[in-house]
């Protein structure tokens, strides 16, 4: 009798976490090794309209942070963000193995119910203990502090369509 009341007390605890934590199956702040774990949908570049996966975004945001800063990272953890006031708008984050480097794009639905990457990618690179996490507040992003010392760099880059 007491083993079916715990497996239903873990039923019920499970049920309520996975409710609590998906919306319109999207998985918001948890970390995942894969996009696709986070978003349940078909994720596009939103210039070329090319269909974007895990190894693909990986393999270019490795390589820009390599080009841009010549720190070679493997990006392995991944976190989708709310953007605030807004239920079209989020934020795909990316943490190195190392902890070191926060890196990520804005996306937003499109009226055709697709996913699609923007041109606004942010990245917080950092030698300190903790801090230098990257933040994201409406469309603007910012890096915190390095604690209890150390530099925290912040690059921003802005694709613009003609």
């Amino acid at each position: 009798m007491k083993k079916n009341q715990i497996q239903f007390a873990l039923f019920f605890i499970m049920s309520f976490c996975l409710i609590s934590c998906s919306e319109d199956g999207l998985v918001f702040e948890e970390e995942c090794t894969t996009i696709e774990s986070l978003l349940n949908a078909t994720l596009i570049d939103g210039s070329s309209q090319e269909e974007l996966s895990t190894a693909k975004i990986k393999s270019e945001w490795e390589k820009t942070i390599l080009e841009e800063s010549g720190r070679k990272v493997f990006l392995s953890k991944f976190i989708l963000i709310k953007v605030g006031g807004s239920d079209s708008r989020f934020f795909l984050k990316s943490i190195s193995e190392d902890g070191l480097v926060k890196t990520g794009a804005f996306i937003s639905l499109d009226q055709m119910g697709r996913y699609k990457m923007g041109g606004k990618k942010c990245t917080c690179t950092g030698q300190c203990g903790s801090g230098c996490d990257l933040r994201v507040t409406g469309n603007q992003c910012s890096c915190s502090d390095c604690f209890p010392s150390g530099d925290c760099v912040k690059t921003e880059t802005q694709t613009i369509e003609e």
